[in-house]
């Protein structure tokens, strides 16, 4: 039995030191190893269900603490496509004690006007301020932050994405 382990452990070392790991589909060799392909096996590994996202609001009903987390968003002149994506990413979330804190930096877009105050009219946990005059993203944040009413802010990028469970990933840790 002794061996079979040292042989074991032989193998296992001449696989590291010489780069060659098996994952799933197949070997990823010095140059060759595609870090898409393993984050695609990762995933698929890991991936939550339904069901998952269920229990999980379910179990954020229960917990002791449930703390208003704010998001803040600052926005400058955004793809409305991704920003959208953003927003819905926030909106998606199991944990539902959340706040969305917009500031658009300036970007004098109508359109993107329209589409902050539509979000802020049709989900009383967005709140939204629109600058006239460009003040860099730190102004953007604090401005954003200045609508906060949650116990913890998180901040995110305009392009950013969380995945549904994030939050009540943070909350169930508080």
């Amino acid at each position: 039995a002794r061996d079979g382990v040292h042989t074991t452990l032989q193998k296992i070392l001449f696989r590291l030191k010489n780069r060659k790991f098996f994952v799933k589909r197949k070997y990823f060799q010095g140059e060759n190893r595609d870090p898409d392909l393993l984050y695609q096996s990762w995933r698929e590994k890991h991936m939550l269900t339904r069901g998952d996202f269920a229990r999980m609001k379910e179990k954020s009903e229960k917990f002791a603490y449930q703390p208003v987390v704010s998001v803040v968003i600052p926005i400058y002149k955004p793809d409305l496509h991704y920003f959208r994506r953003a927003v819905e990413s926030i909106q998606s979330q199991v944990y539902p004690h959340w706040q969305l804190c917009l500031c658009d930096d300036g970007s004098n877009d109508p359109t993107l006007e329209k589409v902050l105050k539509d979000y802020e009219r049709e989900d009383p946990r967005i709140a939204a301020r629109i600058e006239k005059a460009n003040g860099g993203i730190v102004s953007a944040s604090q401005k954003a932050s200045e609508l906060a009413k949650g116990e913890f802010i998180a901040f995110m990028d305009q392009d950013d994405l969380l995945t549904p469970d994030a939050l009540f990933r943070v909350s169930e840790k508080l």
